[in-house]
């Protein structure tokens, strides 16, 4: 039960880091970029803050979409490995 914890509290560092890097605007914000949930968060920003329409963030809810689809395809092979493997046994 502790490594689950543990690992879910892991996980959820990469999940805040954008949200965590917009309350430092002194540090580059191309760190952001590096983390997948920078792509969900940056168009509400910038349809709140900028009033940005469908043309100016189609691209991040485009990268949204394939990382998504990426990690539902990662999820997958895991589950059906791991069931390959609870088979053999």
């Amino acid at each position: 039960m502790t490594a689950l914890f543990t690992v879910m509290k892991s996980l959820g560092i990469p999940l805040f880091a954008p949200g965590i890097l917009y309350i430092f605007p002194n540090l580059p914000q191309w760190i952001s970029k590096i983390f997948p949930t920078y792509y969900a968060i940056q168009p509400v920003l910038d349809i709140t803050q900028n009033n940005a329409g469908f043309s100016d963030i189609w691209l991040s809810l485009l990268l949204v979409l394939v990382f998504s689809i990426a990690f539902i395809g990662l999820i997958g092979f895991v589950t059906r490995k791991q069931n390959e493997s609870l088979a053999a046994v």
